[in-house]
């Protein structure tokens, strides 16, 4: 009979512990992403808070300016916490997909 070591065990378990935490958080990015709707009859197909006709930016911006999330939240009462980490997350992968050019003068 092979003895088990701590630090065996504790790898193991870190690492099956790290594959259930990749598997949760793309859940949630796919859930929270469903709560951002674009349609071209609401704000001319601006990013919007699935349900409303707030835009994604608003809600950046607001941020932005130093806004709470508590404040949002009071400010627009029919959000929630995830409408907010939706936008933020939103943000992060419209900007993911983005390209820059630099032009040279030389």
């Amino acid at each position: 009979m092979k003895p088990k070591f701590i630090a065996d065990v504790n790898i193991e378990k870190s690492v099956v512990d790290l594959i259930k935490e990749i598997g949760y958080f793309l859940i949630m990015k796919e859930k929270l992403l469903e709560r951002i709707e674009i349609n071209p009859q609401i704000m001319m197909g601006k990013p919007v808070i699935k349900g409303t006709r707030l835009p994604v930016e608003i809600i950046l911006e607001k941020l932005a300016y130093g806004c709470s999330e508590e404040d949002i939240l009071q400010d627009y009462p029919f959000l929630t916490k995830e409408d907010i980490r939706a936008s933020l997350l939103y943000a992060a992968k419209v900007l993911s997909l983005e390209e820059e050019y630099v032009i040279s003068n030389e």
